[in-house]
């Protein structure tokens, strides 16, 4: 496995733009304190095909993203009526 480049702060921010261009090559970059101490790593990022898809499916209009929290719903109560489906099926009917 490759060892990724150490670098300190000041180094990064003076090459910032030519160590993000490694990083988008594929490069993983970690960066030190003054003792080389790691403190953060820069890494590529990885799309999702899958949520590639569904990006370009909302794009054109086919399908609309949700906006909530995933799992935050709140459970629907049910109503407390003497009343079933199947006797207001029949008044319908009626």
């Amino acid at each position: 496995m490759k060892q990724d480049k150490i670098v300190n702060i000041r180094d990064l921010r003076a090459h910032l733009s030519a160590y993000l261009r490694d990083v988008a090559a594929g490069e993983s970059i970690t960066i030190g304190s003054r003792g080389r101490q790691p403190i953060a790593r820069l890494v590529p990022v990885h799309i999702d095909p899958d949520l590639e898809k569904l990006a370009e499916l909302a794009e054109t209009g086919v399908v609309h993203l949700g906006t909530g929290k995933p799992g935050a719903h709140q459970p629907v109560k049910s109503r407390r009526s003497r009343r079933t489906v199947a006797d207001i099926v029949s008044e319908d009917r009626r």
